[in-house]
């Protein structure tokens, strides 16, 4: 069944970029602003290594030159581990990411960037419960936007692939998108206000 996600206080600090949130730093913003969730987004290397990361490109947070275009999936991990930013952010690992929150008393977001598959799925749940333990589906839940790449299909596409390996699953709703019918049972929350209330089941419907 899919519901509309209640108030929830989220850590998501941009500043500067999206690289602060996805560091140590954003666990700390989280903390000190009182939210119990983070926001962390989710792409992987050549090698797929579950790396913390928000844009495709390495350039965009001042990883790489700006006329350098690869892309996190053109790099290896002892590649991108080697990147640093002019102002000292480095690209955590997906793992890395869950021993910062749980440090911090936190749950995460984890927003996929990419079009994950089940493999990549499986695997991220590996690194949640080796960091979080038997309980890892209540800490860890995936994500992802209406607004990447292919639309609505390709975010069911994640989601999907998100549910199958055991994450609680959140769609993320932007731009007013249009919806012909109603919500995936792999999706189990949507969050935005353009979500027409027709197409959120009913909590009591089985999935």
């Amino acid at each position: 069944m899919t519901r509309r996600l209640g108030r929830r206080k989220v850590g998501h600090l941009t500043r500067p970029g999206y690289r602060a949130g996805n560091s140590a730093a954003g666990n700390e913003h989280a903390k000190r602003t009182g939210a119990t969730w983070v926001d962390n987004d989710w792409q992987k290397t050549k090698d797929n290594v579950d790396i913390n990361s928000h844009w495709p490109q390495p350039r965009h947070e001042g990883f790489l030159p700006k006329d350098d275009h690869r892309t996190w999936a053109d790099l290896t991990w002892d590649e991108v581990k080697e990147l640093e930013t002019p102002d000292g952010y480095r690209v955590r690992t997906m793992e890395q990411a869950f021993e910062d929150a749980k440090a911090h008393g936190q749950r995460v977001e984890a927003e996929a960037k990419f079009q994950c598959t089940v493999e990549d799925c499986l695997r991220l749940a590996l690194l949640a419960r080796k960091v979080f333990g038997r309980g890892w589906r209540a800490f860890v839940w995936v994500k992802t936007l209406t607004t990447l790449t292919g639309g609505y299909a390709a975010a069911v596409m994640r989601l999907h692939a998100a549910s199958f390996a055991g994450f609680v699953t959140l769609l993320l709703v932007r731009l007013r998108a249009r919806f012909r019918r109603r919500f995936s049972p792999y999706i189990d929350y949507v969050r935005g206000s353009h979500v027409p209330n027709r197409l959120i089941r009913n909590p009591k419907e089985k999935r």
